[in-house]
């Protein structure tokens, strides 16, 4: 039976969500206009930005905020970002086993949260891709280029998985779909 969903198939439960959320937390205020909030966050390589007033967090802007953006507009980029940001901005505690944090990205509908100590202080964010990369997959095969083959056939097909769970998840294949495949695969992409 296929897990719940690919995050928490792959995640290390002993892991604490501290260990791979990224420390440094890119932040601007509310009336940062979107062009240079996403000119910030490709910069620095980082899918989210938190909006902040005062020290307070208000509201984060993704990836997948900017995918909702009309660029056909003249002055879309020119709008303040906390126009276009998500709210409120969701939270994890630094101690929080990965397990969970993926079953949360699932339930709750979101791909970033902002994690904070016991205390409430901020101490990076994690998104799904932070998960994913995380999951400390091992690929072993009787050479290492096969194990390398292995490796990214893996990794294709996690993305491919998590891609599909945002439509709604994968089509399921009957055991007989499943060795017809097989059948007509075999020695697909291996290297003699």
């Amino acid at each position: 039976m296929p897990p719940e969903s690919l995050p928490e198939a792959l995640v290390d439960p002993e892991l604490a969500v501290e260990q791979v959320a990224r420390d440094r937390i890119l932040h601007c205020l509310p009336e940062t206009p979107v062009y240079e909030a996403a000119r910030r966050m490709a910069e620095r390589r980082c899918s989210s930005i938190i909006v902040e007033a005062e020290g307070e967090p208000l509201g984060i802007w993704t990836e997948r905020d900017a995918l909702a953006i009309d660029v056909s507009s003249p002055d879309a980029l020119e709008r303040p970002i906390r126009e276009v940001m998500s709210k409120p901005v969701r939270s994890v505690t630094a101690g929080t086993g990965l397990k969970e944090v993926a079953v949360r990205f699932r339930q709750e509908g979101v791909r970033h949260y902002l994690v904070v100590d016991e205390a409430g202080n901020r101490r990076g964010v994690v998104s799904q891709s932070d998960l994913i990369a995380n999951h400390g997959m091992v690929a072993t095969e009787e050479t290492l280029a096969r194990a390398l083959w292995l490796a990214v056939e893996v990794e294709t097909l996690a993305r491919q998985y998590v891609l599909t769970l945002q439509i709604g998840g994968p089509t399921l294949l009957s055991e007989s779909q499943i060795a017809e495949v097989r059948e007509k695969f075999a020695g697909y992409g291996l290297l003699g």
